[in-house]
């Protein structure tokens, strides 16, 4: 069995190219909640898998991988599983805690406006 020096290089190299791009199937999710119908949904996780393939593959002669191997493939989805488990979580908390400041804010001005038009009128 051909063994290369930098398979340990490689594999953490896949490791961080599929966490660089699993932003690509968050959009996917964006997306697909946007829309009801579930053949679309399959349609947007298509194409992310697809660009994320072409992306991958693209980086793969970009970097001189030797050969496409399993632990490769492997790598990649780590990285991905990574990135759902800890920075997409992290900026899902993140936009949760912005959206409800948002809101009451937005509430608050409301108010004050409400507020000040039934003044005016008293």
């Amino acid at each position: 069995m051909f063994v290369s020096d930098n398979q340990f290089y490689f594999f953490i190299l896949s490791v961080s190219i599929g966490f660089a791009l699993s932003p690509l199937f968050s959009l996917s999710d964006l997306f697909k909640s946007k829309v009801r119908r579930r053949w679309i949904g399959a349609i947007f996780d298509t194409v992310a898998f697809s660009l994320f393939g072409v992306f991958f593959c693209r980086l793969f002669f970009v970097y001189g991988f030797p050969d496409l191997r399993p632990y490769m493939i492997v790598g990649a989805i780590i990285g991905i599983v990574l990135y759902k488990k800890t920075f997409h979580f992290t900026l899902a908390k993140i936009a949760e805690k912005a959206y409800t400041v948002t809101v009451r804010i937005k509430k608050r001005i409301n108010v004050r406006r409400k507020m000040k038009n039934d003044g005016r009128k008293g």
